[in-house]
């Protein structure tokens, strides 16, 4: 946020709290807060994948076969998958209600608002960062079955990170009482 004033911030939270008090909420539907949630353990799990396959034709010097990948697979390369996919669904339904309260906000306001805008363009390059650090991982499992390991702990870790994130910048704009109450509205949908 480039050089705001308090009263900046404070005009758009009130501008927010109208349009909530206006009834001006959209009612979220559950399979767009799911996808949405969805499409970082999504990539995450792709990326485990893809970082055992590495494993296997990189560092085992195996048969070039499907029979020999699927026999890999089964028996060592689901290591690096499974536990991706656990935290992953944990992702999912942790980052759900988030989802939920940011799509509740119509567009229009969510376009207009400083502090939406704002919020949003932090939680995309605090995600993109731990994306890059997950792709850097996926190649250089090759080299090492560690980093394939990684992917799961980098999931893990933005999950909190990026809340922990979001919730300093709410704090340093004040806001915390109008996120309070926008998610006390949705909770009564």
């Amino acid at each position: 946020m480039k050089n705001l004033m308090t009263a900046d911030v404070r005009a758009d939270l009130t501008m927010l709290m109208e349009r909530f008090s206006a009834q001006e909420m959209n009612i979220p539907s559950v399979s767009a807060s799911l996808k949405l949630s969805a499409i970082i353990p999504f990539l995450a799990v792709f990326l485990s994948f893809v970082s055992a396959s590495a494993v296997y034709f990189l560092g085992y010097n195996p048969e070039m076969s499907v029979r020999g990948f699927a026999d890999y697979f089964l028996s060592d390369g689901w290591v690096f998958v499974v536990p991706t996919l656990i935290v992953g669904l944990v992702f999912s339904f942790m980052t759900y209600n988030n989802v939920m309260l940011y799509l509740a906000i119509p567009e229009r306001v969510r376009d207009r608002s400083l502090v939406i805008q704002h919020l949003k363009k932090v939680a995309k390059r605090t995600i993109k960062i731990f994306l890059i650090l997950m792709l850097v991982a996926t190649i250089l499992s090759g080299y090492s079955s560690w980093f394939a390991f990684s992917i799961t702990g980098l999931l893990f870790a933005q999950l909190f990170i990026v809340n922990l994130v979001i919730g300093a910048e709410i704090n340093r704009l004040g806001a915390g009482i109008v996120v309070e109450k926008i998610s006390n509205l949705v909770s009564k949908i």
